[in-house]
């Protein structure tokens, strides 16, 4: 009679060590920011380590409803929390660049707008929707990705998910909730 050898719990060690736990053992720091300002047309290099608080990235567009109601309270929390860099990205490939341009320059913005036209960015962070959010550490970690507050229209939010987070961070305070939903437009691809 052959003995029977049970390896189910040494697989399913295994399948969740791969699926749940290795991104996050394995991921790695990510690159440096680089891009043309779409507000000056200078050509920005942004070095994780040089924000010693972080970076606060957010998925912006010209056209988005949702993310046009959210351009004032990002700019009060560019302002509120000066220890952090702030960058919007734009990605979207349905808005010219010279559209996208003079809208935000037009919401005297205290923070650039790079604009990703290839969606390297976009698709790297897999950023869907605008506005998506991400706190970097100075190290090039995601501690934070997800909505700036609770809903599609700024005014109408009861959470303000990213003016918390940055709030325990600096506190040093553990960050609660790393993921949030995201509320708005999807970022166009094509």
């Amino acid at each position: 009679m052959k003995k029977k050898v049970y390896v189910g719990g040494m697989k399913l060690f295994w399948s969740f060590f791969f699926l749940v736990l290795g991104p996050y053992c394995f991921a790695k720091p990510l690159p440096p920011l680089k891009g043309i300002n779409l507000l000056t047309g200078e050509s920005l290099d942004i070095e994780w380590r040089d924000h010693k608080k972080g970076v606060v990235l957010v998925f912006v567009s010209s056209t988005c409803p949702c993310s046009n109601s959210h351009i004032p309270h990002l700019i009060k929390l560019s302002l509120d929390f000066p220890e952090f860099k702030f960058v919007g990205i734009h990605s979207n490939k349905n808005e010219s660049q010279t559209e996208a341009q003079v809208y935000f320059q037009s919401k005297n913005l205290p923070f650039p707008v790079i604009g990703d036209n290839n969606l390297e960015w976009a698709n790297h962070l897999k950023a869907l929707i605008t506005p998506h959010a991400y706190l970097i550490s100075p190290e090039g970690e995601i501690l934070y990705q997800g909505g700036v507050t609770s809903s599609a229209e700024a005014e109408k939010a009861d959470s303000f998910y990213l003016k918390v987070t940055l709030k325990n961070y600096l506190l040093g305070k553990k960050i609660q909730q790393s993921r949030s939903r995201v509320l708005g437009c999807q970022i166009a691809r094509d």
